[in-house]
């Protein structure tokens, strides 16, 4: 998931005066940092920072970006009267979430702003605008007070970014606006491009974000950053192998930093490519990375390539290292799977699939009752997804429970020979959807195999009904054969000789070669003796796919 607070970094353009520094050098780390390249940034920023306040700031926006907090605070303290700097020092208490003295210093600054110093209120502004999690009305009051003194493309660019990273995503609109300014006052047009497609991501209109990203490559061919946004819009647009290349065109130009190789293993992972997300980790650690990401998706991908001994191990470690806090709801649902395909810990896997839905944060659980039922079907384990089958439809909103749901629900509890809860089941599917046959057949089934056979009749309606809603079908032969079949044996038992006789005559449509239907016409006409009970329904056939 793009994070633009962290990721839409300002085209800082800043005027210090009674500094002398090359003017490519300072061109080169600020570029080096707008491409949130930060290793670069802060080598070719840490042999001037010294001497120079502006080499200075940007090494401790390059070490905030790295995650080094401390170091930065460090760094910008080193020109404690320095506006930037001391911005920057602000920056750092909010990584720390030291807030309100991080707003101490921003409101001190701005109180004391000259009359024609746009700068500072810029500085200030993007100080809150660049750390995550900070509400940013106040950068957005301070970003128009500059440009009421100073109208230019930087600034215009950072108000964009400010209505983008409002927390309710409302000011898609207003961000759009100052980005055009920002355009028509001399921006970077490829910084443009690249904020617009974010812009277009947030809103989930993944190909008008894949254009502007496009834009933004061509401008700037040596700028990474769209490349990153290309992969997870193709992600996002079901176009894997263009999300996974797209990533590796971002690696070739990125500095190769830890987070971006975690982001290249998560994208195979994304892409279904199980075996090279095994390899990449397996290299990365090679490295000495090894963090307990690294072993949730190992342990993901070697569930997903059968090899579940090894996916135990690496979810076991990722259990013993990860905090907490931070384990998720998919994180127990496939600790579940694995454990329902070890031998001797099936018994255990309900456990982790009731933590996954603890675990899950979405208000409508439906979709997550349902992975549990089907995953534990897939596995043959009917009793076990019957169960859960009745969870999704007790617990959720009815309508977001499909025909689908009563079938399985009924079908894995024929399949259990649970018939008692199987009847129940279709009952319930047939009154709502009294139009799918494979209801009535199964209901008619699990019928007759809770009476042992043709006794009372019960199956003989929802057999007929089955019959009328199929027609004569072949492809449904087996079916047909076992539903007259019953109906046939049940009218025989009863000597109705009209209704077993035009069973048997209707049978013979759908099967010429049976056996059983011409010795029933042949009884009741002559008096012939047909076997009794020749046709009684077995039951346990693989489940009929719903009309």
């Amino acid at each position: 998931m793009i994070n633009y607070k962290t990721k839409l970094i300002a085209a800082l353009t800043i005027l210090f005066s009674g500094y002398q520094i090359s003017a490519q050098t300072v061109a080169d780390i600020k570029k080096m940092y707008d491409y949130n390249r930060f290793e670069s940034a802060k080598k070719l920023a840490t042999p001037l920072a010294a001497s120079n306040p502006e080499a200075n700031y940007y090494l401790g926006l390059s070490q905030l970006g790295l995650g080094n907090v401390e170091d930065a605070k460090t760094t910008f303290g080193k020109f404690p009267t320095d506006i930037a700097n001391m911005t920057g020092v602000a920056r750092a208490l909010f990584a720390q979430k030291k807030n309100t003295e991080a707003m101490a210093i921003l409101t001190g600054l701005t109180s004391k702003a000259k009359k024609k110093d746009f700068q500072t209120w810029k500085l200030a502004a993007d100080a809150i605008t660049y750390s995550p999690g900070v509400d940013v009305k106040k950068a957005i009051e301070w970003y128009t007070k500059s440009l009421e003194i100073n109208q230019n493309g930087e600034t215009y660019m950072a108000l964009g970014d400010a209505y983008l990273n409002i927390a309710d995503n409302t000011g898609g609109g207003n961000a759009e606006t100052n980005y055009i300014y920002a355009l028509d006052y001399q921006a970077n047009a490829s910084q443009i491009a690249y904020r617009r497609g974010n812009l277009w991501y947030s809103a989930h209109i993944y190909d008008s974000a894949i254009v502007n990203y496009k834009r933004c490559s061509e401008l700037d061919a040596e700028n990474p950053l769209p490349y990153m946004n290309f992969a997870n819009s193709y992600y996002k647009t079901n176009r894997f192998e263009l999300a996974k290349k797209n990533m590796e065109s971002y690696l070739k130009l990125s500095d190769n930093t830890t987070e971006d190789y975690l982001q290249y293993i998560n994208i195979l992972y994304l892409c279904k490519d199980y075996a090279g997300t095994i390899a990449k980790i397996d290299e990365v650690r090679k490295q000495g990375i090894d963090k307990p990401y690294l072993s949730r998706l190992a342990g993901y991908s070697n569930y997903e390539l059968g090899n579940n001994a090894a996916a135990l191990a690496d979810m076991d470690v990722y259990f013993a290292k990860v905090e907490k806090s931070k384990i998720i709801a998919a994180d127990y649902k496939y600790y579940g799977k694995i454990l329902s395909k070890t031998a001797g810990k099936e018994s255990m896997a309900s456990e982790y699939f009731i933590k996954a839905i603890d675990a899950d944060t979405a208000a409508d659980k439906s979709d997550a009752y349902r992975s549990m039922a089907e995953e534990l079907k897939s596995k043959k384990d009917y009793a076990g997804a019957a169960v859960w089958y009745t969870k999704l439809i007790e617990k959720s909103d009815a309508s977001k429970i499909t025909a689908n749901d009563y079938y399985y629900q009924g079908f894995c509890n024929y399949a259990a020979k649970n018939y008692p809860a199987a009847i129940s089941a279709f009952t319930t599917m047939t009154t709502k959807y009294p139009t799918e046959p494979s209801g009535f057949y199964y209901l008619a089934t699990s019928q007759a195999l809770k009476d042992g056979g043709v006794k009372d009749g019960a199956a003989v309606e929802p057999y007929k009904k089955y019959i009328e809603l199929i027609g004569v079908n072949l492809d449904k032969k087996d079916n047909l054969t076992k539903a007259y079949s019953y109906i046939i044996e049940y009218y025989n038992g009863k000597n109705d000789a009209a209704n077993a006789t035009q069973f048997a005559k209707q049978l013979l449509n759908v099967d010429p070669a049976n056996t059983y239907a011409p010795q029933i016409i042949d009884y009741f006409k002559n008096g012939a003796n047909p076997k009794p009970g020749a046709t009684k329904p077995s039951g346990g056939k693989t489940p009929e796919k719903k009309k």
